[in-house]
Parts: structure tokens; C-alpha cells; sequence
């Protein structure tokens, strides 16, 4: 971090000079079904043994249907009846993925195509040791194979020993869900490991989301319920309601999720678990307060800029210890990029409601997280939320390119374009998050920072660049995404490209003129408001999915939340 320059700081601690206006009622009301997680316990119901209380099903009851899995590649292999085999073969049932077919006489079985999955089998390896055994497993059933079959023959069926994550599996159930009709299922499978069990349930859940703007219901009308083990429900219940509310919030169109809305938003989830918030609100008070670049960003904008500050389980010091380092979130929250006076492309503005999408998956992750504050403390002095909010938009007083500031720390920036306007966001959020720290905070900050990840990337997998101080923490996060079928891609902080973010009448420039690795000197850009002690991971995500794929609706989406979250919240 430089601090050769003016540093900037703030004259009072943070404060609410206005409550922040309320969002839409519909909004609002959707966000409290998914707080309340009703709609996660009508989707996903645990397993009941007739005598158990509460809303556990008992799948001997005659309304419960039993879903058994076939593959094409398996289906040969299957322990079936004759009976069983003959319907099959008569209904012309081919194990397409999510092709159904109701067993006779009373349909209480679903047969549930799975495509081309050659194993279905649960692992009892780690990611790691599954790839090496299958290796050796298909080398050797290839070579008995050959062997066996003289040439000629055809060789007899067998099962291929490829076998992939269940997680790729699990995904699959998105769309098995939407096309069962509407009722109660539970797998008709001896044995389901927990994690396993966990991700088809919230895939089940997921699968059946949907965003109408001023429907309050966040799931389809017809609903199809999936019984699962108490331990599986109990764990995936949160996280689809965290699922369902950071979608809602990037789907929501942004005349209805105003940077005072959503300070709204955060104030209403905070508020249900009994914390406060802190907010500064207006161009002229987060300049006075040391956030120059926050305010010169949303200066253009009729809906004035805010900065918001949730403290997980209210400020209380005495429970955690000072000498821990705090765990900091921190989100980007654009809630409308119109690109500013370097204006967008209409085809590329038409997305711009997601560009909040980094705040999305901060607060989903601190939603999360919430629950574990007191484990969590064992070693985080504090769990903070952060969100830069700000309307990016065209008007008599936004800020141009050429203009120069000096940022929360006294770096003194260049705006090559309008455009680039997220990293100026998180430039002073960053600096604020590692102010009056005895110990190096622990940062993790997301953000629908740019094109080039995409271009590097695709829009299903987020860039993932951290300190290296940060190591252990980015290694576990990228194992953890790899077993929840939640991927991040590990991208460098190339050091001799540092050189392309120096500007030329400042220190940084928000833009460099260099056309390549734009992703990369983001993240280096960044990373000047990084001191080198501080473990920091720094997310570039799409927060949307530009197609409906795996069972999952076109929209708003998570990525990496589910990996952070198995990767902080270990013991549970």
C-alpha cells in the first residue's frame, strides 16, 4: 500500500445520517420467504420413519414416488425384473438425461434418465486419489479386455471404469426436477454419502427457480419436493435460501434496487439476525469521510452513492480476540454501469442490473456465514460485510476521462475511461477494510470486474488471484470448489505487467492502454491498495448465466460462494 501521499481518514466513525429508503414491497417480500427458508423446506423435506415430528416425510406413505436412476451405459447392469425390463423396452425408454417414465400399475416409481454417465457410483476417494485409481482402473479393464476378445467378437458389455466427481451428477437434477410433474419424490437408492445427498438437493431446489419482477413466489407454481436425510436438509436448507436471495438481488431490475435500496436490502437481513448497520450516504459525505474515488463514481447519479458496513454479530470486541485477524467481505455494488461518459454499447448496457453482482455474492457468503459467527471468532477478531454502492451514470456533474484523484490512501489516480469504474469502488473500500489493524485482515473481495476474464475464462468460471500471503487459504478455496462442483480458476498477479497500470499525470491509471491480460492488471491495479502482509483473494465473477444449463434458469448466479463458504466454515 503507498503512503507517501495524503492519507485520507475518517473524521467520525460511521454513521446513518438517514435511514436508507425502503425497497419494493414484492422485493422485499421475496427476500423474507427465502430468509425464513419456508421454500427451502417445502422443496427439500427431510427423511421421516413414520414417527418422527415435525414436517419429515415418511416415504412409505403411498403419495411419496420412488425415483431410480438409470444410465445408458448402466442400464444393462440394473437389478430389474423382468417385468420391469419388458415396460422398458416397450415404452422405448433410452436413459435420456432427464427422460422420466412412470413405472406401473400406480406410478408410485419414476424411472429418471441420467445420459451418458457410465458410473453413477458414489466415491469414497478424495478428488485427488479418485483420478489416480480411475486411471489405473480403465488401463487395466482395457488391457483384460483386449485380451479377452478375440478379433472378430464383439465384446460383451461391460461397464466403462470412468468415473467423474458426483458433484457433475448432482447437477443434473436441475432439470430432472422441472421435468417431473408436480408432487413428492425420494431416491430410490440404498446409499447416498452426505455430501453428495447435500448437492442433488440443492440443484433439486435450484433447478426450480424463477424471476418474474412483482412475483413474490421465487419457485415454480408446481411443486416437486425431494425427500433427503435430516442432516442433508438441514445443511442444504441455508444455502438455497442464500442461492435464492443473491439471484434475486442481480436479477432485479435497477429502477427497483437503487444504492439506497440496496442499503435497504442489507439493513433488512442484518436487522433479522438482530445486527446493525452503518452506512454513509451522498456524493458530499463520503468525500468528507475519506471515499473520494466512491464519490466521484456515483457523482453523475440522481440516486446518490452509499457505503455500507454490516459487523457480523454486532461490534462487541470482547468475543473474539484482537490479536486474530478480522475476515473482511467485500462486494462490489454497482446496482447500473451505464458506462458513464464512456458509455456502454446498448447491447452491453442491457445486462448492466448485475453489475452488483460482486455485492450479491458477498452478502449471500456473509448470510451464510452468520450462523457460525461464534466458531468463526475462534479465529477472526470480527467478520465484516463491506459494499461500495453507486449508480454509474451520465449527468452535469459525473466525473470525466482525464480527471485525476487522490485516493482513501493518497494514491493518486488517472480515469483512462468511465468504464472502468469498479476497481475505483473497491480501491478505497480496500484501503478502509486494513485502517487501525493490529493484525493484517483477512480480505476476500468479489466483483463483476471485467470483459477479459470472460474472454479468458468463459462466463461459468471465476478468476481467482490472490496475495501470497493468502496461499493456504486460495489452495483449500480451489479444492473446495473442485469437490462442490463450484470451480474457480487460479489466475496470476504477473508482476512485470505492473508497468501497464502506472498512469501518466498520476501514479494508476484505471485503464491501461495496453489491450492485453485486462483481467490480470485489474487485479494488479488492485492490489496496489494491498498491503504485502495482507492475505487478500480478489474474485472476478460473471454473476450471471447467459443460458439456461445444467437444470440451472438463465439469470442471475453464484459462483464461487459455496467454495468460500465450505472453505471458512470447515467444522459444522
Amino acid at each position: 500500500m503507498n503512503n507517501d501521499e495524503q492519507n485520507h481518514g475518517l473524521d467520525a466513525p460511521l454513521s446513518s445520517p438517514q435511514a436508507a429508503p425502503a425497497p419494493p414491497d414484492w422485493l422485499v417480500q421475496r427476500l423474507a420467504r427465502h430468509m425464513s427458508q419456508e421454500p427451502a423446506k417445502r422443496l427439500v423435506v427431510p427423511l421421516g420413519n413414520g414417527g418422527e415430528a415435525g414436517n419429515a416425510a415418511d416415504t412409505r406413505d403411498g403419495d411419496w414416488r420412488a425415483l431410480r436412476l438409470w444410465s445408458r451405459d448402466m442400464a444393462a447392469n440394473l437389478p430389474a425384473s423382468k417385468k420391469t425390463l419388458a415396460w422398458v423396452e416397450d415404452a422405448r425408454f433410452e436413459a435420456r438425461l432427464a427422460e422420466t417414465l412412470p413405472m406401473p400399475p400406480k406410478a408410485e416409481a419414476w424411472l429418471v434418465g441420467m445420459g451418458d454417465f457410465p458410473d453413477i457410483e458414489e466415491h469414497d476417494e478424495d478428488a485427488s486419489g479418485a483420478a489416480k485409481n480411475n486411471a489405473k482402473t480403465e488401463a487395466k479393464t482395457e488391457a483384460k479386455t483386449e485380451a479377452k476378445t478375440e478379433e472378430g467378437d464383439r465384446p460383451k458389455h461391460r461397464r466403462t471404469s470412468r468415473k467423474a466427481h458426483p458433484s457433475k451428477l448432482c447437477t443434473r437434477f436441475g432439470l430432472v426436477a422441472r421435468r417431473l410433474p408436480a408432487g413428492a419424490y425420494f431416491l430410490d437408492r440404498k446409499k447416498v454419502m452426505p455430501a453428495t445427498e447435500v448437492q442433488i438437493a440443492l440443484h433439486w431446489a435450484l433447478g426450480q427457480y424463477e424471476f418474474l419482477s412483482h412475483r413474490i413466489r421465487p419457485f415454480a407454481d408446481k411443486r416437486r419436493a425431494l425427500a433427503v436425510s435430516a442432516a442433508a436438509a438441514r445443511d442444504a436448507h441455508p444455502l438455497i435460501a442464500a442461492w435464492g436471495i443473491g439471484r434475486d438481488l442481480i436479477n432485479a431490475p435497477a429502477n427497483w434496487l437503487s444504492p439506497e435500496g440496496l442499503a435497504g436490502i442489507v439493513r433488512l437481513i442484518a436487522a433479522s439476525f438482530g445486527d446493525e448497520i452503518h452506512t454513509i450516504g451522498g456524493h458530499d459525505s463520503l468525500d468528507h469521510a475519506g471515499f473520494p474515488l466512491l464519490a466521484a463514481v456515483g457523482a453523475g447519479s440522481a440516486r446518490p452513492p452509499q457505503f455500507i458496513e454490516w459487523v457480523l454479530g454486532g461490534g462487541d470486541q470482547s468475543a473474539g480476540d484482537d490479536d486474530l485477524p478480522e475476515l473482511i467481505l467485500i462486494g462490489k455494488g454497482v446496482t447500473f454501469d451505464s458506462g458513464g461518459l464512456n458509455i456502454k454499447g446498448g447491447r452491453n448496457m442491457s445486462l448492466m442490473r448485475k453489475d452488483m453482482g460482486g455485492a450479491a455474492h458477498a452478502l449471500s457468503l456473509a448470510l451464510l456465514l452468520r450462523p457460525h459467527i461464534d466458531g468463526l471468532r475462534k479465529k477472526h477478531a470480527r467478520i465484516r460485510l463491506l459494499i461500495p454502492a453507486a449508480d454509474n451514470a451520465i449527468g452535469g456533474a459525473s466525473y470525466r476521462p482525464g480527471d485525476t484523484f487522490a485516493a482513501r490512501n493518497g494514491t493518486t489516480v488517472e480515469i483512462g475511461d468511465t468504464d472502468a469504474e469498479g476497481r475505483l469502488l473497491l480501491a478505497d473500500t480496500l484501503c478502509y477494510a486494513q485502517e487501525g489493524q493490529p493484525t493484517p485482515p483477512v480480505i476476500i473481495d468479489f466483483a463483476t470486474l471485467t470483459g477479459a476474464a470472460r474472454v479468458a475464462l468463459g462466463t461459468r468460471l471465476p478468476a481467482l488471484f490472490a496475495s501470497e500471503k493468502a496461499e493456504p487459504l486460495a489452495q483449500k478455496v480451489l479444492l473446495k470448489g473442485t469437490e462442490h462442483f463450484d470451480p474457480l480458476w487460479r489466475l496470476p498477479l504477473h508482476e512485470p505487467y505492473r508497468s501497464h497500470v502506472r498512469g501518466k499525470f498520476a501514479r494508476l491509471t484505471n485503464a491501461p492502454t495496453h489491450p492485453y491480460a485486462g483481467a490480470i492488471t485489474a487485479g494488479l491495479f488492485l492490489s496496489e491498495f494491498i498491503d504485502t502482509l495482507t492475505p487478500w483473494i480478489h474474485v472476478d465473477v460473471m454473476a450471471w448465466r447467459d443460458s439456461a444449463g445444467d437444470g440451472q434458469p438463465e439469470g442471475g448466479e453464484l459462483q464461487g460462494v459455496r467454495a468460500f463458504y465450505e472453505s471458512l466454515v470447515e467444522d459444522r
